[in-house]
């Protein structure tokens, strides 16, 4: 009977004897896997259940998705749990979601196919899923293999340059976070050679065709229409070509070509890795592509909203979210059409609105913002002008300057390099877990910002509440004293006492100028600044992905400095000054809830 579950541990062989990549040794690699399935009765012995293929997240080993395999397979369907290669008991080495690690996903699915019998599975209908690397991984494998049907990429990436370096500045703590814990002396992997030179390249902003073409390869985004593309780049990754299933086929169209995979996106708003902004253009890039992809972005850090489901407790309780029974309505509906009248279409976007009282020690309700296409046109964009120091009432976008108009000399404001800021960012990790578990946000003070090194602009005080959600930018007319620099830019809520509540911030470095190189392509990320030596132009700054409430009384505030503690600087020299515009060419722009116009701040 389908609630009666049968279990089996398996060791993979991952290999094709006769190829030419097998006999080199590229591809041998054993892989620990687990299966959950139906245990079919005598009356039941030709029925067939959907698969679902799981693959471990960085570090962790079978036992991570040992709850939901009991929970999916007494729900129907077959469950096969994999650890990718490199990491605990799976042969190989650690090569970051490259082509090897697709390859041996693709053999998994071969498995599928031979066991089908076993374990009562329907190999016509397959998805793939994971939390973190597992998430990324489950899409890239999508890409590769039409046998895959829909994908769930929870706390994933679909772009790794974004992840690591995104706006060209790199993450310093995830850095070192995903060296260490690669390595077998602290974490339970066996990281490649190949992986800790690109991982430093790209943290000093090298972006050279071969680490380009080494982070498109394991780029969901540069996939979605791999096979009008034909084979994807790498520097030191087998070609595509000598790779697949059979050996001369390229990669997949995930998205294009007829097959419109659904993908399931689940990203957390406080996840420094893999960070909300990237999450929804991630979901732009699929959507435009022509697949059907849902979307959830939750308070909390990398998997913090994936966890309480991992470790059994329901949905219904405090630290949890409507998550895990999203994903399996997700599955019902893309692998058990017909098995039950169809429920509503679920929203485009789902986005967790960040509530003061929201703690894991009080019984809240999470409240979702739920949006039926994204971008909403219930979201619009407002503008917060810079206008010298002083405060402006609010403006519509169409009017000109305040009157009167500022003086020349506050039409520009100089920055200074230096680490003291006065803003505060918080311990990393850490603080975002207190601030979303605890409701305890990270503050700063107004009367406590260097004005050497940083500018606070402060707008009027709000007279209502003012709702945020989506992805908030910054657009700086400046110019520097040298070729490479940082903006650093933080949205907060200022309460009349000076206390400034972070509610986004992001980063955006400067490394090289002129146009973008010409191997770029339009999925890649471009970083260049086209401004000649000496010259001033226009830097954006994005900055995280929130959903919020400006109280009544509070008003909106834009930091800036030239210095991120969590990003690697483009450069960290004392001497360097950089001149932004504040007479009308700078703006904040933040997507507001049923509004539009602006303010100067």
């Amino acid at each position: 009977r389908s609630g009666l579950l049968g279990a089996q541990s398996h060791t993979l062989r991952q290999h094709t004897p006769d190829s030419p990549a097998a006999r080199s040794g590229l591809l041998g690699a054993r892989l620990k896997a687990v299966v959950a399935y139906p245990k079919a009765g005598a009356a039941e012995a030709t029925r067939r259940f959907p698969v679902v293929v799981l693959c471990n997240s960085w570090v962790m080993n079978w036992w991570e998705y040992a709850v939901k395999q009991q929970e999916w397979a007494a729900a129907g369907y077959v469950v096969l749990m994999y650890v990718a290669r490199g990491w605990w008991e799976s042969e190989g080495e650690v090569t970051a979601a490259g082509p090897l690690e697709v390859d041996d996903a693709r053999r998994v699915l071969d498995t599928v196919e031979t066991r089908a019998a076993d374990w009562h599975a329907d190999p016509s209908r397959i998805a793939t899923a994971g939390v973190s690397y597992g998430g990324g991984l489950a899409v890239l494998t999508a890409a590769a293999d039409s046998r895959v049907t829909a994908a769930v990429s929870l706390s994933g990436w679909g772009n790794i340059n974004r992840a690591l370096a995104g706006q060209g500045a790199p993450n310093l703590f995830w850095y070192e976070v995903l060296k260490l814990s690669g390595s077998p002396w602290v974490g339970m992997g066996r990281l490649s050679k190949s992986v800790s030179p690109h991982f430093r390249a790209i943290l000093a902003g090298n972006r050279s065709e071969e680490v380009v073409g080494w982070c498109r390869t394991r780029s969901p985004e540069a996939h979605l229409q791999a096979a009008a593309r034909g084979r994807a780049g790498g520097c030191e990754d087998v070609p595509w070509t000598r790779l697949g299933r059979v050996l001369d086929v390229s990669p997949q169209d995930l998205c294009g070509g007829g097959r419109a995979t659904p993908v399931l996106l689940s990203n957390n708003a406080e996840d420094r890795l893999f960070a909300p902004d990237a999450a929804l253009l991630y979901r732009q890039a699929l959507h435009g592509a022509g697949c059907r992809v849902e979307t959830m972005i939750h308070e909390g850090i990398h998997a913090m909203a994936e966890l309480p489901g991992m470790l059994g407790f329901s949905d219904a309780v405090a630290t949890s979210s409507p998550l895990w029974s999203r994903v399996l309505a997700f599955l019902d509906a893309n692998l058990k059409p017909g098995a039950a009248p169809p429920p509503p279409p679920p929203p485009a976007l789902s986005f967790q609105l960040r509530q003061p009282e929201a703690s894991v020690f009080k019984n809240y309700v999470p409240v979702y913002l739920d949006f039926d296409s994204w971008p909403s046109p219930r979201v619009q964009p407002s503008s917060y002008r810079l206008r010298g120091d002083a405060l402006a009432p609010p403006q519509a976008r169409d009017v000109a300057a305040p009157s009167p108009p500022p003086k020349a000399e506050e039409c520009t404001r100089r920055l200074a390099y230096g680490p003291d800021t006065g803003f505060s960012g918080g311990v990393p990790l850490l603080s975002p877990f207190v601030s979303a578990a605890a409701g305890v946000q990270i503050k700063s003070y107004r009367r406590a910002i260097n004005s050497s090194s940083a500018a606070l602009f402060v707008a009027p005080p709000q007279a209502a509440p003012l709702r945020v959600c989506g992805i908030p930018n910054a657009t700086f007319h400046a110019s520097s004293s040298m070729d490479r620099f940082q903006l650093a830019a933080r949205v907060f809520s200022m309460a009349p006492n000076g206390e400034l509540e972070l509610l986004s911030f992001g980063a955006r470095d400067v490394w090289h100028r002129g146009p973008d190189p010409p191997y770029l392509r339009p999925d890649d990320v471009r970083d260049n600044w086209d401004v000649p030596a000496g010259g001033a132009g226009e830097v954006v700054v994005r900055m995280a992905a929130l959903c919020t409430d400006v109280p009544a009384g509070n008003a909106v505030a834009l930091g800036l400095s030239l210095h991120d503690p969590t990003r690697a600087a483009a450069n960290s020299d004392v001497a360097l000054r950089v001149d932004v515009g504040c007479c009308g060419a700078s703006a904040l722009w933040l997507p507001v809830v049923g509004a539009s116009g602006g303010a100067a701040l």
